[in-house]
């Protein structure tokens, strides 16, 4: 009570926060629109260092699902087709959604992208901007990268990458071209801003994979709750959130 949120002077009035970022934050003008200052994406290493409830989250859609959703929401594309991410952020979340109907195709983007899979009809909706689409594609995506370890880590370059083979023998990731065993068979990862992993969908259904809750903007509430567990004051949970999301600027 009585203190106050400043960035370069001028009062925060837009200190926005979510659940959980599932492993990263994002800046407001890739969601949102516009630019703020100390509303910039970054990785947030705390969120994983606690136990959230539906940190991971998975949901189902048929075509006639999707065909029927994006037609309540003013999209009369025909039967989809296809849904597949077409583009992300640096930090990994999602920027672009392309859902191809038998009429046409659209593309959106920003938050958006979360917001056009809910349907209270179906009891169905994206919990974040944190996810992949399996079932749809190919997807060639600007930024992106590789997920392991269940979709809790991503990597946005291979390079310095590490293999190990059958044989228990550890090497580094070489050359331009890689692949990997997905249920469908072997597929070819692009790397760089390309970063991709085709898939095929011979069941008419669309998979949504992804982690965390809410629109990535700001504060994690369960990253700072993390933080409070680790012994953390209210203020040093605020200069790490400076840190993690305020690019340094000071915050008094």
């Amino acid at each position: 009570a009585g203190e106050m949120l400043y960035y370069e002077g001028d009062l925060v009035q837009n200190a926005v926060y979510h659940s959980s970022n599932g492993g990263a934050t994002e800046d407001v003008q890739n969601v949102w629109g516009g630019s703020k200052g100390y509303l910039k994406g970054k990785v947030d290493p705390y969120e994983s260092q606690t136990n959230i409830p539906n940190y991971e989250w998975t949901v189902t859609y048929t075509a006639e699902e999707l065909t029927w959703i994006l037609q309540q929401k003013g999209y009369h594309i025909g039967t989809v087709k296809d849904v597949y991410v077409s583009e992300y952020t640096p930090m990994g979340n999602v920027s672009k959604v392309t859902f191809v109907g038998r009429l046409e195709t659209v593309t959106v983007k920003g938050d958006t992208c979360r917001t056009i899979f809910y349907s209270s009809t179906y009891n169905k909706s994206a919990k974040s901007l944190r996810f992949g689409i399996n079932g749809g594609g190919p997807a060639s995506s600007s930024g992106g990268g590789v997920y392991v370890n269940n979709n809790r880590n991503l990597l946005s370059v291979l390079d310095g990458i590490s293999v190990i083979s059958g044989k228990g023998i550890l090497s580094s990731l070489g050359g331009s071209s890689f692949s990997v065993m997905t249920a469908d068979g072997l597929s070819t990862v692009k790397t760089g801003s390309n970063a991709c992993v085709p898939s095929k969908n011979p069941s008419g259904t669309y998979t949504l994979r992804g982690t965390g809750n809410g629109h990535n903007v700001g504060m994690s509430q369960h990253g700072a709750r993390a933080m409070a567990l680790l012994g953390m004051t209210y203020r040093d949970i605020l200069v790490m959130v400076r840190d993690l999301v305020y690019q340094g600027h000071r915050l008094y």
